[in-house]
């Protein structure tokens, strides 16, 4: 079984279910972002997967939860003097795709159900505690 899409790229099923990539989900839907760099260079890495936010807390978990989900180490987080804000960026074509991928009940697979089931789980324990 290939890891790889025609293109060369890693495959989502490089992405396994888990609360880590649940979290990074529900970031992703709540305070994070997902966009295309505008000048392309000629490489796969044209997309940036990041979180900005005043609570280093939250950047470091999205962080962790990033490399735990991509097989990486871990990114210090950048402190941005002008905003007040930390953040934390990486490139990852196969999460982007991931993330931007509409989610369809009817032909969604086990694999993204279950990565919805954590998501939803995630969003609703991070609005509990942002309620308090």
């Amino acid at each position: 079984m290939t890891h790889t899409t025609e293109e060369g790229l890693p495959s989502l099923e490089l992405l396994k279910p888990s609360e880590e990539l649940a979290y990074v989900i529900g970031v992703k839907v709540g305070d994070g972002y997902v966009s295309k760099k505008s000048r392309v260079r000629k490489c796969y890495n044209d997309v940036m997967i990041g979180l900005e936010a005043k609570d280093k807390e939250f950047i470091e978990e999205f962080d962790r939860c990033l490399a735990k989900v991509l097989g990486r180490r871990e990114i210090r987080p950048r402190y941005r003097r002008s905003s007040g804000r930390y953040v934390v960026e990486v490139e990852s074509k196969t999460l982007y795709e991931l993330l931007k991928k509409p989610v369809d009940l009817e032909d969604t697979d086990k694999f993204y159900l279950s990565l919805l089931g954590w998501s939803l789980a995630i969003c609703t324990l991070l609005m509990r505690y942002w309620a308090r």
